[in-house]
C-alpha cells in the first residue's frame, strides 16, 4: 500500500466534546471539530471576507466554523458570528480555545498579524 492510499482512508476528522453549562439545553451537544484544509481555507476566506480578523469578530468566526453537533455537522451558519459574539463570553471562549487547540487558528493569525504591522520602534524614518 502506498502513503497516499494510507492517507486517503485514514478517518482524521476529529470531534471533541465542549461543555457549555452556560447553556444547560445544550450542554453536551456542541463539539470542536479538526477542520481539514479546505475547512481551513474557508475560515480564512471568511474572515477577511467579513472583517473578522480579530477581537470577538475573530472568536465568534473560530466558532461558527468549528462548532459541530455530535454528528460533526455545522452547529451555525456563516453570518452566526454576526450574533455569537454577543452570547455569553465564557462558553464562546471555552469553544473556541477547543476550536483552536485542533486547528492551531490564533497562533497562525497572531504571527500574521506581527508579520503584517510595524511597530513605531521598528518602523524607519525618512
Amino acid at each position: 500500500m502506498t502513503i497516499a492510499e494510507i492517507l486517503k482512508g485514514t478517518d482524521d476528522k476529529k470531534l471533541t466534546a465542549v461543555p457549555t453549562p452556560e447553556w444547560p439545553e445544550l450542554d453536551g451537544q456542541l463539539f470542536a471539530r479538526k477542520m481539514s484544509a479546505a475547512q481551513k481555507i474557508g475560515f480564512w476566506d471568511a474572515s477577511r471576507k467579513n472583517k473578522a480578523s480579530s477581537g470577538a469578530a475573530f472568536v465568534a468566526m473560530m466558532v461558527t466554523m468549528g462548532a459541530t453537533d455530535k454528528d460533526g455537522i455545522r452547529a451555525f451558519g456563516d453570518d452566526d458570528f454576526l450574533w455569537l459574539q454577543e452570547k455569553d463570553g465564557e462558553a464562546i471562549g471555552r469553544l473556541a480555545e477547543a476550536i483552536d487547540s485542533l486547528n492551531v487558528l490564533s497562533s497562525y493569525q497572531q504571527g500574521n498579524l506581527e508579520k503584517n504591522s510595524e511597530s513605531p520602534e521598528n518602523s524607519e524614518s525618512t
